[in-house]
């Protein structure tokens, strides 16, 4: 199976945005036209545009900060740029860790935010 049918066939098992997960065709096409999905499209589009030109996750956190809470921020830890020069991060609220760039989306994703709540029993 090649590359390109491989993450069509993924993508359609899984929604990243919403941490969707789904048995068949069905359930996805559903899913991609259902209002939470488009809400979910807004609030990432949202983001996205807000964070302008922050570079670092601390300029991300604050720029998007202005805009919407951030929670959950006291369980995330950052390491040291390891031999490659590339810097860890670690949720230990969600038991994830992640590269550079992309702990930020964790931390205004869905997962995180639920977690979290969970978590205070909120």
């Amino acid at each position: 199976m090649d590359r390109k049918a491989r993450r069509t066939r993924l993508r359609r098992r899984r929604c990243l945005l919403c941490d969707a997960r789904f048995k068949n065709i069905e359930e996805s096409t559903e899913h991609y036209a259902s209002a939470f999905h488009k809400f979910m499209s807004g609030i990432k589009r949202t983001q996205l545009t807000s964070l302008g030109t922050a570079k670092t996750l601390k300029d991300q956190i604050v720029e998007i900060g202005k805009k919407e809470p951030l929670i959950g921020l006291e369980y995330i830890y950052e390491y040291d740029e390891n031999a490659q020069g590339i810097r860890i991060y670690e949720c230990k609220l969600c038991r994830s860790s992640f590269k550079d760039g992309s702990i930020f989306f964790h931390i205004v994703g869905i997962r995180h935010r639920i977690a979290y709540l969970v978590s205070y029993r909120v």
